[in-house]
C-alpha cells in the first residue's frame, strides 16, 4: 500500500474516500478491508497486542517502519478469529499504514475524526472494538521513536 502526500492530508483523504467506499458497500465493503491488513504471527499474539474490548480475539501491532535517510512510516499488522473484526482492523490499516508516524500520532490524538468514520457506519459493539483498537494504536506508537 502506497502512502499518500505526506502530512495528515494523505490521513484525511482516506478518512474520506473509506467513507464513500462505505457509504456504498457496507458491511461487504469492510469485509474486503480485511484484505489490508498485514498477517500477524503467532508468536507475536500476546497480550500486548491484544485488542480488548473487541467481541472476537484480535490482536494488533502498529509499528515504525524506518528507512535510511527517511521519516519513520506506520506499518500496521493483524489478526483476529472474526472476519468482520479483521476487517474493522484493515480500515486502520487502510487509513495509517506507511502514513508518517507524525501525522498518524496527531490524527490519533484527536480520535473524533476517526472514529467518527466508524460510528456513523457500525454497530455500537462495532464502533467499541474500533474505539480500543484506535486506543492500542495510540499506544503503541507512543512508544515508537520518531525520526
Amino acid at each position: 500500500m502506497s502512502a499518500l502526500p505526506a502530512s495528515e492530508g494523505g490521513i484525511a483523504y482516506k478518512r474520506r474516500l473509506l467513507g464513500k467506499l462505505l457509504e456504498t458497500g457496507g458491511y461487504d465493503s469492510m469485509l474486503r478491508m480485511a484484505s489490508n491488513l498485514r498477517h500477524l504471527p503467532p508468536k507475536e499474539r500476546s497480550d500486548e497486542t491484544r485488542v480488548f474490548g473487541c467481541l472476537s480475539k484480535t490482536y494488533l501491532r502498529g509499528e515504525a517502519a524506518m528507512a535510511p535517510s527517511a521519516k519513520a512510516t506506520v506499518r500496521i499488522s493483524g489478526h483476529s478469529d472474526s472476519l468482520i473484526s479483521k476487517g474493522v482492523a484493515g480500515m486502520l490499516a487502510s487509513l495509517f499504514d506507511g502514513q508518517p508516524l507524525e501525522d498518524v500520532r496527531r490524527a490519533l490524538a484527536s480520535e473524533e475524526p476517526v472514529l467518527s468514520l466508524a460510528s456513523a457506519r457500525l454497530s455500537l459493539a462495532r464502533t467499541v472494538g474500533f474505539s480500543s483498537m484506535v486506543a492500542l494504536l495510540r499506544q503503541q506508537l507512543a512508544k515508537e521513536p520518531s525520526r
